[in-house]
């Protein structure tokens, strides 16, 4: 095979580190490409690598750029649109922006602020931007539920990212009880229903309205966990409110005696309540004192 390509582009040269090769059936070689000279101005430049074979070539791509520093874009990688707990750090761990020039490449050592509004906090700041032209802040939510903005600037260009924060989920002392009953403090049993009562527990309220019931409803999740026996499985949901949540407790828990239950929506996470557990724990739902609701999935008695 012979190798070819443009000899020089203003200045720069493109060599090989042989121009000729033979290469047997099933057999590899290595050819080495060699971009020296003298750096063109600021642009895109590009060719192609043409290996010449008998009766076949192949044609390679190549493209390099050289930028002109001066800043044109920034876009932002980390921090934007997170969804956490007052004040906690955000899910994302920082915020983060990257500064190019108008070829793509990085403005590296260029100084950068960031500013945070409406109550949040920012530390571990980049004073600078780094070889890849990105700097990062460390952004702590504020101590009351709604929105928050922390905006990042350099060059003459600026971000603003937008975040929110919830209360975080709270289940009630003795705020676990028997959906049909509502009795408390007693052990409910696997695969039966059972209401939590606490804070923050949604931020909407909502229900599913299929035979099989979903994990999660609105980012709602409510976890069991038995970590003597390696246990850890979600509940399925019936409804969700700030308040309330209504849940089949997991059949797989069968024969435990207890099992650690929180509720976590995205990456809020609420406490952790003891649930007692019993193999028979029956309870009836009622539709008035002494009528029990007894109906099949079309709701037919």
């Amino acid at each position: 095979a012979v190798a070819n390509a443009p000899g020089t582009t203003v200045g720069a040269t493109v060599s090989f580190s042989i121009r000729s090769l033979l290469i047997g059936p099933g057999a590899s070689a290595n050819l080495t490409v060699t971009l020296s000279g003298s750096v063109p101005s600021a642009g895109e430049y590009s060719g192609a690598i043409t290996l010449l074979g008998s009766g076949t070539s192949l044609r390679i791509p190549y493209m390099y750029l050289v930028g002109d520093r001066v800043p044109a874009n920034i876009i932002p990688l980390l921090g934007d649109q997170n969804d956490g707990t007052v004040g906690q750090v955000i899910p994302d761990g920082a915020l983060a922006f990257k500064i190019t020039d108008d070829f793509g490449l990085p403005v590296t050592g260029l100084p950068v602020s960031f500013r945070a509004g409406n109550g949040g906090t920012i530390s571990n700041v980049s004073t600078t931007t780094d070889n890849y032209g990105i700097a990062y802040a460390e952004a702590t939510l504020g101590s009351q539920p709604g929105n928050y903005t922390f905006t990042g600037s350099g060059g003459g260009l600026r971000y603003t990212f937008t975040d929110s924060a919830r209360l975080q989920p709270t289940i009630a002392s003795g705020g676990i009880v028997n959906a049909a009953s509502f009795a408390g403090g007693a052990p409910v049993a696997p695969g039966s229903y059972i209401s939590i009562f606490g804070s923050g527990l949604s931020d909407t309220t909502d229900s599913t309205t299929t035979a099989n019931l979903p994990l999660a409803i609105d980012f709602v999740n409510v976890s069991f966990d038995v970590p003597s026996a390696n246990v850890s499985l979600p509940g399925r949901l019936i409804f969700v409110s700030p308040n309330q949540v209504n849940l089949q407790v997991p059949w797989e828990l069968q024969g435990q005696t207890s099992a650690k239950v929180k509720i976590s929506i995205d990456y809020s996470y609420g406490n952790v309540v003891i649930l007692p557990l019993s193999d028979y724990a029956p309870g009836l739902f009622e539709f008035s004192p002494g009528s029990v609701a007894a109906q099949d999935a079309t709701y037919s008695s």
